[in-house]
């Protein structure tokens, strides 16, 4: 994503068109980049809404990461790999409010 200066915003995508809500992107932080940086990840969502969390943000954030969960069983079967990906299912079960929809743990948790 590109920001410019008059608060214009690009989005640099080589493959996978498609139109959609734009809070769905942030599935991918607990399936990627909290295993890099919990800090990263936590900066990312605090970046884009420059600290001004919608309220309708992690609502939404929570159905699009257990959304995504059965598209990853069936991409650990496929990769030969899907003990890895019961755990990090396992471990996103545990640390998301699903039934209250609010922020993961890896959020709240983090100092930064």
């Amino acid at each position: 994503m590109i920001v410019k200066s008059d608060g214009t915003i690009a989005i640099i995508d080589f493959d996978s068109y498609d139109w959609g809500d734009p809070f769905e992107e942030f599935f991918k932080l607990p399936k990627y980049t909290i295993y890099l940086s919990v800090s990263f990840a936590k900066g990312q969502v605090d970046g884009y809404f420059d600290h001004k969390i919608p309220e309708t943000f992690w609502r939404k954030y929570n159905l699009f990461v257990a959304l995504n969960q059965h598209a990853s069983q069936l991409g650990g079967v496929i990769s030969n790999n899907l003990a890895y990906v019961q755990e990090r299912t396992r471990s996103i079960i545990e640390t998301h409010d699903f039934h209250n929809n609010g922020a993961p743990d890896w959020y709240t948790r983090c100092p930064v």
